[in-house]
């Protein structure tokens, strides 16, 4: 009889599905895992379990399929002996019932979509081969059943139906033909910040290494940024704009979500290349999130990269499945921003400047407040003030202590009356002399020098902080239904720092000073990468002149 394999066990991980198999006997020689159908085949990655006839499969569900979820169709686990075929995957018909416990749904386009994972067994009596069966459920909204004012409705309507992104592949492959004709011989580099009104963080400082060194000289580097609204015809014309200049470029550098790539697809000769945030962050975001509240789509725009940059090599697993890449386009080049973060200048001038402006707060230890926004949108951001107590805040603070609050932009906002341009503060003024509201300081980096303490919750903050050697506190009152909602990568076994979830633990954390600063030197080791201030040179290296990457120690 045949060494038959049996899945005896389904889990799920965020998009990861994990099986455990057994066999009847011990395995001779190499085995590996495949899922098979008709036409296709993917690889399974496998780890031996606590016998030597046990494996765990994993398989992210939305790169299987290329950089595409798992293809419709039936699909077998097939063992591999020595690079041979065996015997098809069988599961205990007794547990039947266990099949749709695991079948996993994934909506997304606002629920109107969605992708399934169910598993099931072949009509064998006598010995069950075992399926999965993988479906993609794409329903489009029709025009009557998509809202807002016709310019809105069109957008939406014309992105689901394929009108828009047909209409601005068919103009960026005319500019790509073109550009063979009226560009200059240098290879062009493309600075792209469509969110952003101004170059800065990680691409302000691969400009500026890039200008540095020189190689303005040897490329043409151009830089893109967001533009506001005025008329339908000057978007139009904005938008060709960035259509050619896109064509145009060889490397493209993009921070943060990029618009054009939502409608495009890049030649393959072109490098676009992703430097946004690339520290470590406990919220679940990009494909991460597939399946929950505000879903991406399978075919989103970050499937679009030819490289990631990031700052670590622990940090490549989170990044490629937020990205839904391989792994192997994930490069630990270091986040481009350390550098700048850790140049003795910068901090020197940091602190001279802030003293210069806030002469109030010098000689005070300062506590620096830094949430995330709850909320699945930009549009839906905000922050629950009524979780902090600003009468205890103010008066454990004293003569000596200032705590300075710094919400995310989101937040921000969404405070402000964009009529007159006018922001309101969260802080009462009556408050306002001891807590302090940071929302008008341009570089939250920069606080970071400044200040003695962190609080923050689920930010990547974090990640730059723990470079500094302080201690930090994590207020997290909503952490489970944060979990449920939003996604974390293990924020209990990750987090740099002690847990409290009410004003009264965080004021006594803080007066005990019990910051559990040990969580955050086995973070850094875990995830924070080289501090020798060269990564900008290492992302230039690595991608532009295409020299191995070789990395520092450990620090």
């Amino acid at each position: 009889m045949a060494n038959r394999c049996v899945v005896t066990n389904i889990q799920w991980e965020r998009v990861h599905l994990v099986m455990d198999v057994e066999f009847d006997e011990q395995v001779a020689g190499p085995c590996d895992f495949r899922l098979v159908s008709q036409e296709e085949t993917i690889q399974l990655l496998s780890a031996p379990g606590q016998s030597n006839t046990e494996y765990t499969l994993r398989l992210n569900v939305t790169v299987a399929g290329g950089r595409h979820v798992i293809p419709d169709g039936r699909w077998l686990v097939v063992p591999y002996f020595g690079g041979e075929a065996q015997d098809p995957a069988v599961f205990d018909p007794a547990n039947a019932a266990k099949l749709n416990d695991w079948t996993k749904i994934f909506p997304y386009a606002g629920g109107r979509s969605s992708f399934i994972v169910r598993f099931d067994l072949t009509e064998d009596v006598d010995n069950p081969t075992f399926l999965i069966r993988a479906k993609d459920f794409a329903n489009e909204p029709s025009w009557g059943e998509t809202k807002g004012k016709f310019l809105k409705k069109f957008k939406r309507w014309g992105v689901n139906h394929g009108v828009i992104p047909f209409a601005f592949q068919a103009i960026y492959r005319v500019f790509r033909i073109a550009q063979k004709f009226t560009r200059h011989p240098q290879k062009r580099i493309l600075l792209a910040a469509q969110h952003r009104m101004v170059i800065r963080d990680n691409l302000l400082m691969l400009r500026n290494k890039m200008y540095e060194r020189g190689m303005d000289k040897e490329f043409d580097i151009r830089e893109l940024t967001a533009w506001e609204f005025q008329s339908l015809p000057n978007s139009i014309k904005n938008w060709l704009h960035n259509t050619w200049e896109f064509a145009q470029a060889d490397f493209i550098f993009v921070d943060d979500w990029s618009n054009f790539l939502g409608y495009t697809r890049t030649d393959e000769q072109q490098k676009v290349i992703q430097v946004w945030h690339a520290g470590f962050g406990f919220k679940a975001v990009g494909l991460s999130r597939f399946g929950m509240h505000g879903s991406p789509r399978p075919d989103n725009p970050h499937r679009k990269y030819s490289y990631a940059l990031v700052g670590s090599e622990g940090l490549r697993d989170q990044y490629a499945e937020m990205f839904g890449m391989e792994k192997a386009n994930v490069l630990p080049t270091g986040v481009i921003r350390i550098d700048e973060l850790l140049d003795p200048g910068k901090i020197a001038h940091v602190k001279e400047e802030f003293a210069a402006k806030y002469p109030n707060l010098t000689g005070k230890r300062l506590i620096l407040f830094a949430p995330t926004f709850r909320g699945a949108t930009a549009g839906a951001a905000h922050y629950p003030f009524e979780w902090l107590d600003f009468q205890k805040f103010y008066d454990w603070c004293g003569d000596d202590t200032r705590i300075l609050f710094k919400v995310h932009p989101y937040v921000t906002n969404r405070l402000t009356d964009y009529k007159t341009g006018t922001y309101h503060s969260f802080i009462p003024k009556e408050f306002s002399d001891r807590l302090v509201d940071m929302s008008d300081y341009l570089v939250t980096n920069d606080l970071l020098h400044v200040v003695d303490i962190l609080i923050t919750d689920y930010s990547s903050i974090c990640y730059e902080f723990s470079y500094l050697d302080k201690p930090m506190l994590f207020f997290a009152p909503d952490e489970e239904g944060y979990s449920v909602s939003r996604g974390f990568y293990g924020y209990r076994e990750y987090v740099p720092g002690k847990i409290v979830a009410t004003s009264d633990e965080l004021l006594a954390a803080l007066e005990s000073e019990d910051y559990e600063t040990w969580r955050r030197d086995k973070y850094r080791e875990q995830f924070c990468g080289p501090a020798d201030t060269h990564n900008a040179d290492r992302a230039i290296d690595t991608v532009i002149y295409r020299k191995p990457l070789v990395l520092p120690q450990a620090r």
